[in-house]
């Protein structure tokens, strides 16, 4: 007789099919019930077309002498629902809020669902059952519902976490409760990120956007502030997100790298042997299989992760080109803030703290020593800049009635790169010593070829401009070289700096001085360049000049250069040369 009344399925086209004979038929081959004698029911929405409900005990043994398997509430989580994952996909497409409540009911009843079957968690943990961040309710559509099993997901206790991954890797807010957590943990829901999750937190962070006017150097440390009237832009987001990052890796880095190793490994679980036991059956052996850590630091080698800003911390400090472009960069690209003023023309600068040697070393790189062809060009770029800052404070000195607050800036500056000299030198002169470097040498001399790099106290000139002795001071057109430069004797060796000037050279500074008096009108010209406003010698001028013709004189050197149809100039009694 059609007296057995079916729960009501959702899965079913036939929804006037509300009770049934025990005879086999369309239905299926068999009928099953559930026993609730010892815990709360389960939501109709779980049981599919051949599950019969019952009102009292007397029901259910009446189901049980008439040939219907009564089964226990874990089987049927197991047999009937979580086994079958498409099920599971289906129901959670038709209506995902009573499912993640169906789901966290089962949670709750895990105790009482283990001692009915003692394996229960370890089976509950091969199936995929949580939806993640916003859950069923915040899906826009119902079938895009991710669902993760418990070891796949991140613990939400854990702030460090939160604040590197995205609401996806976390349990759904239904499931978030503290019971419920530690239940979770118990089933394998991490507490750090594992590589896999290291990898796919630093392709986030690469793919994040950069917006033009990106953060400053100082801007790298500040946090975003509670009740912020602004949002806080995508670059200034991508940095604190990245730093947190890499804070994270100068943490946690050696049990990363030390994940196959055994004393680090029975370390690692949470509740002990439990979760070693749910861990150990997730895997194809009884041997858990060794996590390729070299091939992992490959992976995150090639990823734009790290946190570098935008702008250089000093006035004078040069600065890569493309660093407004990308708050990140890749690892290998990077150097520590201590080493800013000696390759930041180059390198993209880490202003965070970075303490733990394995990962400076092992995924930064930054055990390797700063090559000269750098170093050539962190000089080259510090020339630059300077010369650059010297420009901008002349022009704000012939704008301005009072030249002060700019004098006292160029002179930090100058104060800044005497300090800084040496070190660069240094370590450049020892580049030329060791014989290894030779090439590198090589291409750092054509870095600076023709280049203002010899700092004289208070200015760059190049190296033709100076002589280790000079009968004669001439600057501002020829210096000699500060004492304490003159220990760098490889060095000056390699760009074949004089030891004295030479009677050439004096006479190419009374053509400069003539040039810079406007009495080259004639060539300047020729030569299309702009006319330079005609006036005579200084008094300083004319001694210098003077000074100039009387050692060239001396030395015989006016009739020979002559001879060779080089002019040289000499002032008159009106002060012109």
């Amino acid at each position: 007789l059609p007296i057995f009344h079916l729960y009501s399925s959702h899965l079913s086209n036939d929804a006037t099919k509300e009770y049934t004979s025990l005879i086999s038929g369309s239905i299926g081959s068999s009928f099953y019930s559930v026993d609730f004698s010892s815990r709360r029911k389960i939501d109709n929405i779980l049981f599919g077309p051949n599950f019969l409900q019952y009102s009292t005990a007397q029901d259910l043994s009446l189901l049980k002498a008439l040939g219907v398997e009564v089964i226990k509430p874990s089987e049927f989580y197991i047999d009937h629902v979580l086994k079958k994952t498409a099920l599971t996909t289906k129901l959670y497409s038709i209506n995902g809020v009573k499912m993640e409540e169906c789901m966290l009911t089962m949670l709750s009843d895990m105790s009482s669902l283990c001692e009915e079957m003692p394996d229960f968690a370890e089976k509950v943990v091969q199936y995929p059952f949580l939806t993640v961040g916003y859950g069923a309710a915040g899906a826009t559509d119902h079938a895009e519902v991710k669902v993760l099993r418990p070891n796949e997901l991140y613990d939400p206790r854990e702030p460090e976490l939160v604040a590197l991954l995205q609401p996806t890797y976390f349990p759904a807010k239904i499931f978030q409760g503290e019971d419920t957590l530690v239940i979770l943990s118990s089933l394998g829901m991490m507490q750090a990120l594992d590589w896999e999750g290291v990898i796919a937190c630093a392709t986030m962070i690469e793919l994040m956007t950069d917006e033009d006017g990106g953060d400053t150097w100082s801007d790298t440390h500040k946090e975003r502030g509670e009740g912020a009237a602004a949002k806080p832009s995508p670059t200034s987001d991508k940095l604190m997100r990245s730093g947190h990052f890499l804070r994270f890796l100068d943490k946690n880095i050696d049990d990363l790298l030390d994940v196959n190793e055994p004393k680090k490994q029975e370390q690692a679980g949470l509740f002990g042997g439990f979760l070693r036991g749910v861990k150990n059956l997730l895997t194809d052996t009884e041997e858990k299989k060794k996590v390729d850590v070299d091939g992992y630091i490959r992976r995150l080698q090639g990823i734009r992760w790290v946190p570098t800003p935008s702008s250089a911390r000093e006035p004078c400090m040069p600065w890569p080109d493309d660093a407004s472009e990308n708050s990140t960069a890749l690892p290998h690209e990077t150097r520590p803030v201590d080493d800013a003023w000696l390759c930041s023309a180059v390198s993209r600068i880490v202003v965070e703290p970075v303490n733990n040697h394995r990962l400076r070393k092992t995924i930064l790189g930054w055990k390797e020593p700063i090559t000269h062809v750098v170093l050539a060009q962190q000089l080259r770029g510090i020339s630059a800049s300077f010369e650059e800052a010297r420009a901008e404070a002349s022009l704000s000195t012939s704008s301005t009635s009072s030249s002060g607050g700019e004098d006292t800036a160029l002179q930090s500056i100058r104060e800044t790169i005497t300090g800084l000299i040496p070190q660069l030198y240094s370590r450049l002169n020892t580049g030329v010593i060791t014989s290894s470097q030779e090439d590198r040498m090589e291409e750092a001399v054509k870095v600076l070829q023709d280049v203002k790099w010899i700092w004289v106290g208070d200015a760059f000139v190049s190296a033709d401009k100076v002589a280790l002795t000079a009968t004669v001071n001439a600057t501002p057109y020829l210096y000699q070289l500060p004492q304490d430069l003159q220990v760098y004797s490889s060095l000056l060796d390699c760009f074949r700096v004089k030891s004295a000037f030479e009677p050439r050279d004096y006479v190419s500074v009374l053509a400069t001085m003539a040039q810079d008096t406007g009495q080259l009108e004639e060539q300047h010209n020729k030569q299309g360049k702009d006319k330079v406003e005609e006036r005579t010698l200084k008094e300083k001028e004319i001694d210098l000049a003077c000074q100039l013709v009387t050692i060239v004189s001396t030395e015989g050197s006016i009739t020979a250069q002559a001879s060779k149809g080089i002019g040289i100039y000499i002032p008159d009694n009106t002060g012109k040369l």
